[in-house]
């Protein structure tokens, strides 16, 4: 009971921040909150059921979505961010610049108003997590390039993760 209690404080408090992004045309900030809230409450619950302390799980994954959204992550949709998310961290724990690929689920053929039916090309990327450095705080960082192909436009975006005690994190 204990976990849900949490978890739902954690996402209710992740959507309430959500509701602060300006409304109108910006997909950047759109991308930026709901990266944020999914960030959030997946963070709270990976850490909650691994032993580890749930409201730093949502703080970390709260940050780390929101990075994502804000940078490339408004253009695409879960499934490809969790694929770019997955990859990013591969990348953390891999040797400096090392590419690696990604690729999200297919999704369904798309119906036109014509009636003609179009297969939907499957979203593609890479992530790459440059050399090691150390912060001005003493920190073990990486420079990490995210990159998205998603119908037929590219994506870029750059993040720095720094080494804690429970993992690679988003810099704030």
């Amino acid at each position: 009971m204990a976990k849900f209690k949490t978890l739902a404080l954690t996402v209710l408090i992740t959507i309430g921040l959500a509701g602060c992004v300006t409304t109108g045309d910006s997909k950047q900030a759109t991308g930026t909150a709901v990266g944020a809230t999914a960030g959030a409450a997946l963070g709270a619950l990976i850490a909650d059921n691994s032993g580890q302390n749930a409201w730093v799980g949502a703080l970390i994954g709260g940050m780390a979505g929101g990075l994502i959204g804000n940078a490339i992550g408004a253009a695409l949709d879960e499934q490809e961010r969790k694929a770019m998310a997955a990859a990013t961290k591969r990348a953390l724990e891999a040797e400096p610049n090392k590419k690696v690929a990604w690729k999200a689920p297919a999704k369904p053929a798309k119906t036109t108003t014509s009636g003609s039916t179009t297969k939907a090309e499957p979203t593609t990327g890479y992530v790459v997590a440059g050399e090691v450095f150390t912060n001005a705080s003493g920190q073990q960082c990486r420079n990490v390039d995210q990159v998205a192909n998603k119908d037929g436009q590219r994506y870029q975006g750059q993040v720095t993760a720094c080494k804690t005690s429970s993992g690679w994190s988003e810099a704030v």
